[in-house]
């Protein structure tokens, strides 16, 4: 689920998840076009694809972020994972496999209903430098910290989440 609004990343983030998903063909898209200032991006690459819903709104009358994503969320077609992020991101390669790995230890760990949340930087590929990054959730730790777009650092040892609820 992915909540565009006048983005001119949107197309290169869809692009970089597709490309570094080790199963891409399970991915599915929901994202909420908001455009006006900014040019229309070229999505007829995925216009067609049924794995694709592409929702367009006018910017002077879109629904907030909250509701979008709301929104977004009513086109999920029973996937066993979802995944929500803004329309500027860049991903690490098997991408799909580590959070899917994650995800499941963290269910060995916490039980079956578990939510993996971070707190992204800012997007910098338009500035061509390398950005520091550190994802965290409520305690300050999270699996992955991401010291390059290209080079995450894994947290093998999650032990900081035993015993808390």
């Amino acid at each position: 689920m992915i909540p565009a609004y006048e983005d001119q990343v949107l197309v290169a983030t869809i692009r970089d998840a597709i490309d570094k998903s080790e199963n891409p063909e399970n991915l599915y898209f929901a994202v909420a076009m908001q455009f006006d200032e900014v040019p229309y991006p070229d999505i007829s690459e995925w216009k067609s694809n049924p794995n694709f819903k592409f929702l367009d709104y006018e910017v002077a009358s879109r629904p907030g972020v909250m509701q979008l994503r709301n929104i977004l969320a009513k086109h999920h077609k029973d996937q066993e994972y979802v995944l929500l992020c803004d329309s500027h991101m860049t991903f690490v390669d098997a991408w799909d496999t580590k959070l899917m790995e994650d995800y499941k230890i963290l269910q060995s760990l916490q039980g079956e209903k578990v939510i993996i949340s971070a707190q992204m930087g800012e997007d910098r590929r338009h500035l061509g430098d390398s950005y520091e990054c550190n994802c965290h959730g409520g305690s300050g730790e999270a699996p992955h910290r991401i010291t390059t777009w290209d080079k995450p650092e894994k947290i093998d040892n999650f032990d900081f989440l035993k015993g808390s609820t």
